[in-house]
Order: structure tokens, then C-alpha cells, then sequence
């Protein structure tokens, strides 16, 4: 499993530690130039390309030295005109990637700045970028699984979001037979999501719970008999052993018949160096292998057709699990 950044092999000595920080704040050098000579997107694109070398080719300990000297970089200056960046980075809800950060890849916002301004053309590139890409379709995976609930259950189906966020993946469901959904519970724990939701989807049978993750790991609220129970942007934030709970609750919680479906945010993206160093966004990435481990108990209670599907670039996992 990558939960941390060890690494294979022997450990690089001091003179290449050395080596491998110096590289780095070249290439910044670099990218910064381009970025005042108005080729926004190849910066970007060489920064991040910049620092996942440099993360893969470095130990713990000098990745630590190469994320504070890019850090110190004027090039952050730069890169922290983009609204998406520096609100993953400030933390103002106490999270990086934070559900009104999203917002910027799932709904876009009106920038109180010229179009022609390097920093529009910075917000562009950001969220059509890999880490935007993979939360639309983590989006909209989610959307097609309440579909998929809504025609396929006998009744109004009722619905648990795990880590709700600002529920976006309805967005896409409004005006798709969502007058059929028996009730939608979103847990979430930020009290604002909450209320904004309220606002958002006032049409639709939303109640909301307020709490944490481990209140669900420890066994959760008194929900049960769920249609359709969906996680999203939890499994992150846990180590192996406490995701594998997270995923045994929320099953849990599934009638016979119903659905569970997990995502999860992969070792292949290789803007995952850059989210840290920019954006202060740290998650526990995983293989598909180690998906699959998450599950590998509740397989014997799942029905044989359970999925598992991954973005097309391999960027985030979809783990679908009808109960038996």
C-alpha cells in the first residue's frame, strides 16, 4: 500500500540529497521564466512534471528539504494567483481540498479578475488539469450509481453520503426522476456544507448529520436499510486498517439488494507531489490491489457482480458492492 513515501533501494547520500534539491529549484527557475513570458500552461505542466521526479527520486528525508525549498520559491507567488491553489493551501475550513475548494473543478466560479490576466489563464489550466479531470468523474460516477439506484429499487430509494460535501454529483441528477428518491442522508463534518446543501437541494428529500469519520468507523449513526450508500473523498484521509472499518460500517448500513460504492484517489496521479507542495493537500494514495483489500472481507456478503473501474487515466478507483 502507498501510505508513505518509503522507498526501494539504498538511501541517496548527502551529495545527491544535495544534487536532487538543486535540480529541483532549477527546473523552478525555469518554470517560473516561462510563466512571465506568458506559456502559463507549460509551467505548470513542467513544475508538476518537475516535482513528481523529484519526489520519486529522492528519500523521505530529502523530499522534506526539496518541498521547503519549493516552497520558498517565487514561483509559489506565482502559482498562488490561482483561487483553487491557494484555497487548499490557507485551509480556511481546516482542510486542504475542502468542499468549496472542489466547487472550483465541479461547478467553476466567475473570477473577479480579467480574462486576459495570467492568473485566468493559471484557473483554467488548474481545473482542467488531472486533479480536476479525476473529481469529475468521481462526480459523475457517483451521479450514474444514484441513477442506477432510482431505477433499480422497488420503492423510493433512500440514500447515505458519507462525506457529502457540497453533494455536487446532483447536479447531474436534478430533473433525472429525482422526485422518485425516498430520502437522502448527508453526513458530513462541516456544518457549512451542511446548510449549504440545505440551500442548494431544497427540492430534494435531504436530511443532514453532522459528525465525523470515526463516528462512523466506530459504528456510526442509526442509519440502515440504505438503497445506495456512497463514500466520497474519505477514504483518503485514512491509513489502511481504519479505511477497511469505514468501508465495513458503511456496508453495513446497506439493505439486501442495495449498493455500496467507494472511491478513491489512486498512486498513479502524478499531480500528487505538486498538490503537496502547492496546495499542503496530502492523501493516502492506493493501488487497485489495495482497494481491493479494503473489501476482501465483504466479498463473502456482496453479490458476484461487484465492479471495480478506475477514471481513464487511471487516477481514481470506483468500488461498486451490491449486497446479497
Amino acid at each position: 500500500m502507498n501510505e508513505g513515501r518509503a522507498r526501494s533501494g539504498a538511501r541517496p547520500s548527502a551529495a545527491n540529497d544535495e544534487a536532487v534539491t538543486a535540480i529541483a529549484s532549477l527546473e523552478l527557475d525555469a518554470a517560473l521564466a516561462e510563466a512571465r513570458a506568458g506559456r502559463i500552461e507549460e509551467a505548470l505542466r513542467n513544475v508538476i512534471a518537475g516535482l513528481a521526479a523529484a519526489r520519486a527520486r529522492s528519500s523521505a528525508e530529502t523530499w522534506s528539504r526539496v518541498l521547503a525549498a519549493a516552497r520558498a520559491h517565487p514561483i509559489r507567488g506565482f502559482l498562488h494567483l490561482d483561487p483553487f491553489i491557494l484555497r487548499c493551501y490557507a485551509r480556511p475550513r481546516g482542510i486542504a481540498g475542502d468542499a468549496r475548494a472542489v466547487d472550483f473543478a465541479l461547478r467553476g466560479r466567475t473570477l473577479d479578475i480579467p480574462l486576459a490576466d495570467a492568473a485566468a489563464a493559471l484557473h483554467q489550466c488548474v481545473i482542467r488539469g488531472q486533479t480536476a479531470r479525476a473529481l469529475r468523474f468521481r462526480r459523475d460516477a457517483l451521479a450514474r450509481a444514484i441513477e442506477e439506484a432510482i431505477e433499480q429499487a422497488p420503492r423510493p430509494p433512500t440514500i447515505f453520503a458519507a462525506g457529502a460535501g457540497l453533494l455536487r454529483e446532483w447536479d447531474r441528477i436534478v430533473g433525472f426522476g429525482s422526485h422518485r428518491v425516498g430520502r437522502i442522508v448527508a453526513f458530513d463534518g462541516d456544518a457549512d456544507n451542511l446548510e449549504q446543501v440545505k440551500r442548494d437541494y431544497a427540492s430534494l428529500p435531504v436530511t443532514t448529520h453532522l459528525g465525523a469519520v470515526r463516528d462512523l468507523v466506530r459504528g456510526g449513526p442509526p442509519f440502515a436499510d440504505m438503497d445506495l450508500v456512497y463514500c466520497s473523498g474519505l477514504l483518503e484521509t485514512l491509513p489502511q486498517s481504519q479505511a477497511a472499518a469505514l468501508a465495513r460500517s458503511l456496508f453495513a448500513m446497506v439493505r439486501p439488494g442495495g449498493t455500496l460504492v467507494l472511491t478513491q484517489f489512486l498512486a498513479a496521479l502524478t499531480e500528487a507531489a505538486f498538490l503537496e507542495t502547492y496546495m499542503d493537500w496530502r492523501m493516502v494514495y492506493r493501488t487497485r490491489a489495495d482497494v481491493l483489500q479494503l473489501v476482501q472481507e465483504l466479498l463473502p456478503d456482496a453479490r458476484e457482480d461487484w465492479s471495480y473501474t478506475e477514471s481513464p487515466e487511471s487516477t481514481l478507483g470506483v468500488m461498486a458492492l451490491r449486497r446479497r
